[in-house]
Parts: C-alpha cells; structure tokens; sequence
C-alpha cells in the first residue's frame, strides 16, 4: 500500500459494478483510515482527488463498503517449503479462517504441492474451510521445509507457479482481492527463480491483489528449529523470512513473521479491509493497457491505502482469459459451471473418463431471435491432464443454441448439459478443467474435476465413478444437473463393480458429513445375477435422505469387499442438501 498521492490500481475487471451510467466508469478501489489505523466510513466523492496520467479526472460516485467488504481471499498452503511441524501447526489453526469470515466473503484453500485435488472454489460457507485440508496430511519428500528442498530452485518455481496462478484467478473478481500466503520462505537465489520473483511481485500489484505472508514457524530461535531444518543458522532464518517480508510490502500486505498464536495470526489477516470503497471515475472509453492513477483526499489526517502499481485490461483478449481461467486454481464465478467426471470401464474402449459439464443457462445472454425465440451463444473449453500436469486431450467447440420461447423456462430452470468422453491407456489421477465463455457478455466460469483410473492389469477389484441422481435417473440423466438435493429426497446411486469374482462382493454405502459418518447400510451381496457382463456389474440402489438433514456438503461412499480374493476398493462423490 501507498499513502495519499501514490500511483492507484485501476479495478477494470468489475465495469459491472458501475454498469447502466452511460459513461465509461472506472471502479477504483481504496481502504481510508486515520493516522490510528482505525477506519474513516464516511467520505463522500468531493473529498476524493483523482488524477489519471496526470490529468484530473471527477469522481462521479462513490460506493463506501466501510463494514463488511466483498473479499475473495486465498489461502495459500506451502506444503512444498513447510516442515511436518508446522503444517500441524497451520492444520491445527486454519478453522479460525471459516470463523472469521464475514458476511459476503469468498474464501479458497489452495496447496502448492497437492497435484490431485480438483480446483478450489471459491466459497462462502464457513464449513468449507476448515474441511479443505486433510487434517492426517503429513509431509512427503517434497514438503520438508525451508532448508530440505530436494531441488530448491525447481521447488521453490513451483511454488511461485501457484501463487501467479492464485493471483491470476483471484484478478478478474470484484472487491478486495487477498492472498495469504502460509510459507517458511525461501531465498531467490538463481536467475529463473529471481525473474519469477520480480514477475509476481509487478503482476499482483497490476492484478489489484494483495498478499499477505504467515510463517507458521512463529517466534523461534534457529537452535528450536532443528527438527525440521538441522544446522540452521541465524541468517538463514533471517533471509527466508526477509522474502516473505518483501513479498508482502511490494504486494500492499501484512508480513506476521514472530507470532506465538497462529489462530490469531490468522484472525488479524482476515480483520483487514474496513474502510473500504469504490470509487467510480470517468475515464477514457478507448483507455487500453497500464495506466498511472493518483488520489489525493482532502480530509485532515486521513490516510488511502492502495496498490501502487498499474492495471493491465484483458478486455477483449477472450483467448487469454480463457486459458487464464483454464489454469487458475480457482473456480471462476462469471457463468455457474459445475462438472462430473469419473472413471468408467467400457467393453469397446476399456478405461474411460466420462464428464459431464452442466451449464447455468440463467448466466448465459440469451440474444432475441426470429419468431420471438433466442439463442445462447457461447464457447466450451476443456483440458484433461495427467498427474505430471502433462495436457492429455483439449477440446473447444463454439455453440449457438436456439431456445423456443416454449421451452424457455425449462432451459432457465435445468440449465445447459455437454457430456465428454475420453478413452485413456494409462492408470494414474487425472484432472478434467473446464471454462465456458459467454460470448455476448465475455464472462467466463470455470470449474475442474479429478478422477483416479485404477489399474485394472492382473484382474484387481475396483469401482467406477460413483452416478448421484433424482429417483429414477440413472447414466446421463444423473449426470444432467448439479449434485443438489432436499432432506428426505430419494436418490439414485449407480456405479460399476469390476473384476468381482464368482463369489460376489460385499458392499456398503456410509453417509458423510464433516467427518463423521452418519449411517452405513448392512453389507449387501453382489454376485452379477442377471448381468450380461460379470466384469462389468452395474449396480444401481435408491436411497431416501433423511429429514433432518442440515444444509451443507455431504459424502456418500461405497466400500467393497470381494469374497473370494479377499481385495477391497472403495469410491465417494461429494453432494450439497439445501
């Protein structure tokens, strides 16, 4: 952050905000405090100076936010650069994140070295943080520490590829836009790990985010830290923290470097933001590019804090922000997408993943068209990679879909359904990334699901992908719509058992909810009856939900146990009750 008459952030990536004016409006965003660091709430446009390359440019509204402001905040694990002590630590603390939480805030836990999760959303639920870690998570060779970084400098552009890469996902959204980095630092001591360094530093200040950083070692001398990173020294020590430090004054954060009590470490990271406004200024309709804003306020003693850097518009560059939100760790919000994959075994083709990407068709600019109908005309990206990040399979196609007037309502109610379908050789973990862009509109969602295909050589038991329906559907029809229910909703679970042996399988079925199991059906026998392919049993059940259920995220898991070989597999699919 900058003080007064420093060069401010133009927030081109929320126009929407001042949508309907007539003008070109520019939402620019500042927090406004006193000398004390409390927060100032009520300044209106006249105590605003603003200036654009110089020029003076009105402040032609004003929207203060001074309680509780949007943010959309990351919180960013370096499981890569963290010994086993502190991420217990940090696992231990990372709860107080949901519990501070305000109203409005969207929040994702992102890892820097979890290669099979699927892409965080962001979320405004408070449950979702504390159940976006694995509480039994412990370090592999990777996450050792500062000091026990196999290959430091391919370790540590790894985690500087997922900060970018949080930044770049966190940009295009409204409001404050936060990082909070969890890390022990590292020291940028090769050419490419110094050029990423610099290249994060300028592109979050251009992106309008800030990052905060958090060294869960807390208040430690080097000789306490022997567990972790024998033969530390003091000036070691000193220069892994100095780079957090520097990261967060060159990003408008807050460095916590000594703290004793993680939890309130975390606490006061998530307290920052009041005062808070959105400023709307004309400017120049043709405007492309970085350009330098300075805000000068007329009230005595009060103090803007701002990023100091410049915006770069991606407006009309959809390619590039398309691939942007193909590789964002985050799932973005323009257009409501969701997707389904899971492993299939098929006669023809053997291992298969089979997604399919449903469409919120109410986020979609349905264009007037003859005869009183409309059309929806957008594009569908997706990328299917293997657990090496390696791309497997791209694909892009542009739709224009006519919508009658008759069948309006049920395309706004039901939403938009692609299924895709990809045969695979190889078994290992997969990640499916997706991203929809509505032309008319340009915005962009995104989402991402993974998928393990098991290795099926030697006749080992497994279990497909798990398919979660209304009664009645099953395959495609379970697939067509988000995972969503009501308590005391009956459901359709299907899914493939293969490689049973001729003496059956045993399965179960458990309810999940934040851990703790719910209810577990008695073992059921599975022996192929009436099955044309004992390879391949298709196994379809229905279940009520109960009605007691609370709103939330829930998992249901089946476990199977074959008879005769003595060998179990086992496969859960998340759902949400409202």
């Amino acid at each position: 952050m900058r003080i007064a008459t420093a060069v401010l952030l133009l927030a081109l990536c929320a126009p929407e905000l001042f949508a309907g004016s007539g003008t070109s409006l520019t939402p620019i965003d500042v927090i406004v405090q006193d000398s004390s660091g409390n927060p100032i709430t009520d300044l209106t446009p006249g105590d605003f100076d603003l200036a654009v390359d110089g020029r003076p440019v009105p402040a032609t509204g004003l929207d203060p936010v001074p309680g509780d402001p949007l943010r959309s905040i990351a919180i960013l694990i370096d499981d890569l650069g963290m010994g086993e002590r502190a991420m217990q630590s940090t696992l231990a603390a990372i709860d107080v994140v949901g519990q501070s939480m305000r109203p409005g805030d969207a929040v994702a836990v992102v890892t820097t070295g979890d290669k099979s999760s699927p892409q965080p959303r962001l979320s405004m639920r408070k449950s979702a943080v504390a159940l976006a870690l694995n509480p039994n998570h412990r370090p592999g060779v990777l996450d050792a520490g500062f000091c026990k970084r196999p290959d430091p400098a391919s370790s540590i552009l790894k985690t500087l590829s997922v900060l970018r890469r949080s930044v770049d996902g966190l940009r295009d959204l409204p409001g404050r836009k936060s990082v909070v980095f969890v890390s022990e630092g590292f020291v940028p001591k090769t050419a490419d790990v110094s050029a990423a360094w610099k290249e994060l530093l300028l592109y979050a200040n251009r992106s309008d985010v800030d990052i905060s950083t958090l060294d869960p070692r807390g208040n430690v001398a080097p000789s306490l830290s022997q567990m972790d990173c024998p033969g530390l020294r003091a000036d070691e020590l000193s220069a892994s923290r100095r780079t957090l430090a520097e990261l967060a004054a060159a990003t408008s954060g807050r460095a916590i470097m000594d703290s004793g009590d993680l939890r309130e470490a975390f606490s006061h990271l998530m307290r920052r933001g009041s005062g808070y406004y959105l400023i709307a200024a004309n400017a120049a309709p043709d405007s492309t590019g970085y350009h330098a804003v300075s805000i000068h306020l007329k009230r005595p003693g009060a103090v803007a804090l701002y990023h100091s850097s410049l915006f770069e518009s991606r407006a009309g560059d959809a390619s590039v922000r398309i691939g942007a939100a193909i590789a964002s760790p985050f799932a973005l919000p323009g257009i409501r997408a969701s997707i389904s994959s899971r492993f299939w075994d098929d006669t023809a083709d053997g291992a298969t993943i089979q997604s399919a990407v449903w469409i919120d068709a109410r986020d979609l600019t349905l264009s007037p068209k003859g005869e009183g109908g409309s059309e929806a005309t957008f594009e569908l990206v997706a990328d299917t990679l293997d657990e090496s990040s390696r791309l497997v399979d791209h694909f892009s196609q542009r739709y224009n879909v006519d919508v009658p007037n008759p069948y309006r309502t049920t395309v706004l109610g039901d939403g938009l359904t692609q299924r895709l379908r990809l045969p695979v050789k190889t078994p290992g973990v997969y990640q499916v990334r997706i991203a929809v862009h509505d032309r008319p509109s340009d915005r962009i969602g995104s989402d991402s699901g993974f998928v393990v295909v098991p290795d099926l050589a030697g006749g080992k038991l497994a279990l497909s992908g798990i398919v979660i329906g209304k009664s009645g559907d099953t395959g495609v029809a379970a697939d067509a719509s988000p995972r969503r229910f009501h308590p005391g909703q009956t459901i359709t679970v299907t899914c493939q058992i293969v490689n049973a042996s001729s003496a059956g399988v045993d399965v179960t079925t458990s309810l999940i909810h934040e851990g703790s199991v719910l209810a577990t059906t008695q073992p059921a026998l599975v022996d192929g009856a009436g099955q044309a392919d004992l390879k391949r049993i298709l196994r379809a059940r229905q279940f009520q939900l109960g009605e007691d259920l609370e709103p939330g995220t829930y998992s249901l898991r089946i476990d199977a146990k074959d008879r005769n070989a003595n060998s179990t597999a086992s496969q859960a699919v998340e759902f949400e009750v409202n």
